[in-house]
């Protein structure tokens, strides 16, 4: 599909730059090649997604992002794939004790379901805050407020 050739080139050259938003566009590619019925491509871009961000040691972006895939894949009734990402997470991942913890304020409950600038979904407990109100895009950066 032409989303996951766009989502393909983009995480090629952010990898190639080391760049900080390739594990999402490779797990963007992922879905998308699942979606469009290539599932060995789409699983493909997903572990590599994954084995970015426990490489970089970035522990709740592999967490929430694997849950992610792992539902995803479930809903998809594709139970032996979500098995794998299920065994990947279990072995990459510290302990859950050890993981750090952010807590949510009230002002993250009313963040915007989509960036205004670029359109990625934002989900409260995944994105960085940078402030009380003001959150991260992770796909392009912008800041995004909180809705009072």
């Amino acid at each position: 599909s032409a989303a996951a050739s766009s989502f393909e080139t983009l995480a090629r050259r952010a990898e190639e730059m080391g760049g900080p938003r390739a594990p999402l566009f490779l797990l963007q590619a992922g879905q998308a090649r699942i979606g469009g019925g290539n599932l060995t491509a789409g699983m493909q871009h997903i572990k590599h997604g994954l084995a970015l961000l426990a490489e970089r040691g970035q522990w709740m972006k592999l967490y929430h992002a694997g849950r992610r895939a792992v539902d995803e894949l479930q809903r998809r009734g594709l139970t032996h794939e979500a098995g794998e990402i299920e065994i990947f997470l279990q072995s990459n991942l510290p302990a859950m004790a050890d993981l750090p913890t952010q807590r949510l304020e009230e002002s993250a409950l009313n963040l915007p379901t989509h960036c205004p600038a670029c359109g990625g979904p934002l989900l409260p407990n995944e994105v960085e805050w940078v402030s009380r109100s003001v959150a991260e895009c992770p796909f392009c950066a912008s800041p995004v407020k909180s809705h009072a």
